[in-house]
């Protein structure tokens, strides 16, 4: 899983499991993550532009609080889907 809070990005964020956003992040494209969702908005709130998949087929899996703004964009999402080529930023292999 990931945590994030304090952290505005632009794009696909693919998590592979659990997510959990803190106050202060602002996302524009396209979140995919393969677990639950926690949106915690608080501390400066959530701002997501775009959209939001989680890999979970149930709407239990999904936690809101605090502080939120969620919105279909559009042009956000097909902005993430035709960029550039794609690099790996950061990696970590888990046994």
């Amino acid at each position: 899983g990931l945590k994030l809070q304090n952290v505005t990005g632009y794009g696909i964020l693919l998590v592979k499991g659990d997510l959990e956003l803190g106050g202060g992040f602002t996302w524009n494209g396209i979140i995919l993550a393969t677990g639950s969702v926690t949106l915690n908005g608080g501390g400066g709130g959530i701002n997501i532009q775009g959209l939001i998949f989680t890999g979970t087929s149930t709407l239990t899996d999904i936690t809101v609080n605090g502080g939120n703004v969620i919105g279909y964009d559009s042009c956000k999402v097909k902005k993430a889907l035709t960029g550039g080529g794609v690099s790996v930023v950061n990696w970590k292999q888990v046994y």
